[in-house]
């Protein structure tokens, strides 16, 4: 059975990349694809383009509310009422890849997931899970309710960490409000950044252990002004470090009350140290 693959990730993760690459894999072995992207998606026009520079130009556009099985339906036909030739016979089609899946609706995610079961035609479907302001969108929602297969592409942080959420920027500006959908282009852009430096440039606190939820405390920072996450590691500043509190012992061993509080972890650890532990003083401990 063929299946509705979702691979998602932050901004820059190579999503586009990874289709056209995906695309060029199947072709290479003379087989045919066809490329879809929501009409939504404005950046290209009726292109998929790439970060690297790579561009394809898509075989149908997904208008919003449209049935995305129907469109499908005409491609594979060779069926096209605007083309000079309305009909033109086709190879039969190997699969289905969807940039900016999350632009689709929830309907048309379904329709993605019925041409994959009852067409059995393979759908890889592209895109981001959540907007710049963490909520999911409500086609990658779906996606991520009824894909048989999910795929994490990974990208960095500034600081080095795994990047997971989007920041929305006007210029220079970091915006945390306005609408879900804003297409990047030459005044809105976007930053992928790891969770501690999106909640230190939204102005959120950072709770360290022992404060409680919901106790604030302001991110540790460094010499030079940078978050402490940032500057490389070490212990952060005005936080003792958790330290295993070793239980009073010695060469001779232990009796009584605090052998039986010791945990497996502690016993090991005696036990490598030549540590006897007695329950009494005719018990030893069998560890």
């Amino acid at each position: 059975m063929s299946k509705l693959y979702f691979r998602h990730g932050a901004m820059n993760s190579g999503k586009s990349t990874g289709l056209l690459q995906a695309a060029f894999n199947y072709e290479e072995r003379g087989q045919r694809v066809l490329l879809a992207k929501p009409g939504v998606d404005t950046k290209g026009e009726t292109s998929i383009v790439s970060r690297l520079g790579v561009s394809r130009e898509v075989d149908f556009v997904i208008p919003p509310g449209s049935d995305v099985r129907e469109l499908f339906a005409m491609q594979v036909r060779g069926d096209d009422p605007d083309a000079l030739l309305e009909h033109v016979d086709m190879a039969p089609v190997a699969c289905l890849l969807v940039d900016e899946a999350q632009f689709l609706d929830p309907a048309q995610v379904d329709d993605l997931f019925r041409v994959a079961v009852l067409d059995g035609v393979p759908v890889l479907a592209y895109g981001l899970r959540t907007d710049f302001r963490t909520r999911a969108f409500p086609g990658a929602a779906r996606l991520l309710e009824i894909a048989h297969s999910l795929e994490e592409l990974k990208t960095i942080c500034r600081c080095g960490r795994k990047a997971m959420f989007n920041t929305r920027r006007v210029g220079n500006d970091v915006v945390f409000d306005g609408e879900q959908v804003a297409i990047e282009g030459s005044e809105v852009w976007y930053e992928s950044l790891c969770g501690n430096c999106y909640l230190e440039l939204s102005g959120d606190s950072w709770v360290p252990e022992g404060f409680g939820r919901n106790s604030l405390r302001p991110l540790p920072r460094t010499h030079d002004g940078r978050p402490w996450h940032c500057a490389g590691g070490g212990e952060q500043p005005g936080l003792t470090k958790r330290r295993r509190r070793r239980p009073p012992c010695s060469r001779q061993g232990m009796v009584g009350d605090d052998v039986e509080k010791l945990g497996p972890i502690d016993r090991l650890a005696l036990r490598q140290q030549g540590v006897k532990l007695r329950i009494s003083l005719k018990q030893t401990v069998v560890l």
